[in-house]
């Protein structure tokens, strides 16, 4: 007798991110006609959690199912898989812990989703198990929080709207810490680690899902040393290169758009913005020193078993308090470029960019973020499932950008439209801006079909919030 699927599945339910993440759907009415189960290894910590989420919601949770299962044990991992319809698995580092889980996904009937910032095992769970979910009718989906849906969705958008052709798009990401700081978990310091420690793998995966080179224009972005100063009107300050998985998301994006769709790419750099010039100094030289421990099979040892020493008290095993989270912002500038005549793709566009656009993303904390960047992107599997490509399944955000972020029956992509829906304790809230020449002039502009949230002005009501500057004309 098969078992009945749970629609929602959360695995690491009492991990940080599960945790966070169950705290903010449960919340939310939008999720009440979803059955949800949480499941880990240890069934006492499922049902202290149970009980923690009842009385965090005031709400009863006697229906919140709970399944044991854990990594140690493949049969069940696939028990939990066949009780599942999509299985959201927030246990990491994602290297050690996550191809067992996808595994078990494609070969019992359950769609994967993650939150992983790991391109090596991003495009190892491509390359080994894209066809055989193409095969069985199944999503594996990966990078579905900050990292990287942000970035990811933020590129297709600006193409979108840019009345031309978008040749490059340089992007900074800044982070406003409220006075307590912040710390990350010990689990991304994990990942950090052994990121390092595999780079060489990356590679060979990539020749795999990324046989072929991506053409390139004339004019590409701006080499930078470093630590580098950038200055543009909405932002300036010292910046170092971003290691997060932004980049490989969007390159992997463009790949799919140059080979099956036809388009021309879109080249995308992201760098950090600093707090100052000491801070990107201080950064750098940590990242030298730490780079060259984690290579190193002794002092290795010693980084994970010391990561708030290490690290300068910037990841723990506690994860950012309450307070941090609340308190800290982020903003996600991208600066695009490109020509206001439009050319066949196999064409290459002479001269410099004659055409600029803007967009800015608001968001609260990462962890935060990631909790509403995931369940925009459950609601839009579960209403748009059947509208997702039937021909083409892989494992990256990309999948569902295609159909679910910009599908062409709508008037703006519905998982844009979710994200702008969810509301969050703080006001970050931006105007939608057009440029026109000589200056920027302020106007409104509605993101979201009927019945869902605009973009509003800043304070007129809190949530994750995508501006844009339309695109003007570069002297």
């Amino acid at each position: 007798m098969s078992l009945r699927r749970i629609d929602l599945v959360i695995y690491g339910a009492t991990g940080f991110t599960g945790s966070r993440f169950l705290e903010f759907i449960l919340k939310r009415d939008i999720f009440k006609n979803l059955s949800i189960g949480i499941a880990g290894r240890n069934k006492n910590k499922l049902e202290e959690l149970r009980q923690h989420l009842a009385d965090f919601t005031a709400k009863d949770m006697s229906d919140l199912l709970i399944i044991v299962a854990n990594n140690d044990d493949q049969k069940s991992l696939e028990e939990m898989a066949k009780q599942s319809k999509i299985l959201v698995n927030a246990v990491g580092p994602y290297r050690l812990y996550g191809e067992q889980v996808v595994k078990a996904c494609v070969e019992n009937g359950a769609d994967h989703i993650d939150v992983a910032g790991e391109p090596a095992f991003l495009e190892k769970i491509e390359a080994k198990y894209s066809e055989i979910a193409k095969k069985n009718g199944l999503f594996v989906i990966g990078a579905t929080g900050m990292d990287s849906l942000p970035a990811d969705l933020g590129i297709h958008y600006m193409r979108q709207k840019f009345d031309g052709d978008l040749n490059h798009v340089d992007a900074v990401l800044s982070i406003k810490y409220g006075p307590q700081g912040y710390s990350f978990s010990a689990a991304t310091y994990q990942t950090l680690i052994m990121g390092i420690q595999h780079a060489e793998e990356l590679k060979d995966y990539r020749k795999i899902i990324m046989p072929n080179r991506l053409p390139k224009s004339e004019v590409t972005n701006e080499k930078r040393r470093l630590i580098s100063w950038f200055e543009d009107e909405d932002v300036k300050g010292w910046v170092i290169p971003f290691l997060g998985a932004d980049k490989s998301i969007v390159t992997r994006s463009q790949y799919y758009d140059v080979m099956k769709r036809g388009l021309r790419p879109v080249q995308f750099e992201v760098n950090l913005k600093t707090q100052g010039l000491h801070w990107a100094i201080a950064t750098v030289v940590w990242m030298f020193c730490f780079s060259i421990l984690a290579r190193n099979n002794v002092t290795r040892r010693y980084l994970k078993k010391y990561p708030q020493v290490a690290s300068f008290n910037l990841f723990k095993e506690s994860g950012p308090t309450p307070e941090q989270m609340a308190n800290t912002f982020l903003t996600y500038h991208f600066i695009g470029y490109g020509y206001s005549n439009r050319k066949l793709p196999s064409e290459k566009h002479k001269g410099q960019p004659d055409k600029k656009m803007k967009m800015i993303i608001t968001a609260p904390d990462a962890y935060n973020s990631t909790s509403i960047c995931l369940s925009a992107t459950i609601l839009a599997m579960t209403r748009d499932r059947d509208k997702m490509p039937k021909e083409f399944y892989l494992s990256s955000i990309f999948s569902l950008t295609k159909s679910v972020f910009i599908w062409p029956a709508r008037e703006s992509p519905l998982l844009l439209s979710l994200l702008l829906a969810f509301p969050v304790p703080f006001p970050v809230c931006a105007l939608i801006r057009s440029s026109r020449e000589p200056s920027l002039s302020l106007s409104s502009f509605s993101l979201s079909r009927p019945g869902l949230i605009s973009v509003r002005p800043s304070g007129d009501s809190p949530s994750f919030a995508f501006s844009s500057i339309s695109p003007s004309r570069l002297r």
